[in-house]
């Protein structure tokens, strides 16, 4: 497991409504850090999350990463008059890809890097497509949710996931909650919890952790492989290196 230390940020509805499933981060002081910096030994690596971004949203031109780590990161973005969320990638010179943001909505948000594009996607669909070919750069940041540096960030966060390889268009879209297999079940909660979309209850198991203060919070995931879901050495094939929200009980 990959636990983070939350600071401030409070649980909240998720994006059905279920109740302390995804986490607020207030742009105060919020914020959530581990003690990971990178999640891929090359160059392939995968984001996606659901996303809630509270309006009006900034006037002024600005840039704020709400997540980070060493091999890329994720920001909401307002850049003449154009209200967006990118998925970055340093080489060490930093390019991205971004999708348009709706305010005051859930939607499910998905950045993927292959060493040579920077792709990210809106509820499962590729909308953002950027040429950038080298090597991910390791600037020893590890991963962290809702700050960078000092400027702290607005907005929700449930069932963020990090894979150590790029992930299909089919992939994303199965993410983006989808029921694809018509068994009732989204495909994104089968994913998290049994690596794949074959139902096998035995497999199931609740991501959650106590903290010192003893509360009981989501994790910050674990790695997991399709033919090994309960495994925590990583393989090749699905890794969801990290994990914020999502507690399915």
């Amino acid at each position: 497991r990959y636990n983070g230390t939350v600071t401030g940020a409070t649980l909240a509805p998720d994006r059905d409504g279920i109740p302390d499933s995804a986490y607020y981060f207030d742009g105060v002081d919020d914020m959530i850090a581990t003690l990971q910096d990178e999640f891929t030994p090359g160059n392939n690596i995968s984001f996606a999350a659901w996303i809630r971004i509270p309006g009006p949203g900034p006037t002024v031109n600005q840039v704020r990463y709400f997540t980070m780590c060493s091999d890329f990161g994720v920001a909401q973005e307002y850049w003449n008059g154009s209200n967006t969320v990118a998925f970055a990638i340093s080489l060490p010179s930093t390019n991205n890809a971004n999708v348009p943001l709706d305010f005051d909505q859930w939607f499910h948000f998905a950045g993927t890097y292959d060493g040579n594009t920077i792709r990210a996607y809106k509820n499962g669909a590729l909308v953002g497509e950027q040429s950038w070919v080298g090597n991910l750069s390791d600037p020893g940041r590890n991963l962290t949710f809702g700050v960078f540096q000092t400027d702290y960030w607005q907005g929700y966060i449930d069932d963020a996931l990090i894979y150590d390889r790029v992930l299909s268009p089919a992939e994303i879209q199965q993410l983006a909650g989808k029921d694809s297999d018509g068994d009732g079940m989204d495909d994104a909660w089968e994913i998290d919890n049994f690596g794949n979309l074959s139902r096998d209850d035995d497999l199931h198991q609740d991501l959650i952790r106590e903290v010192p203060d003893g509360r009981v919070v989501p994790g910050l995931g674990r790695v997991r492989d399709p033919a090994n879901p309960l495994g925590e050495t990583l393989h090749a094939g699905i890794a969801d290196a990290a994990h914020i929200g999502g507690v399915h009980t």
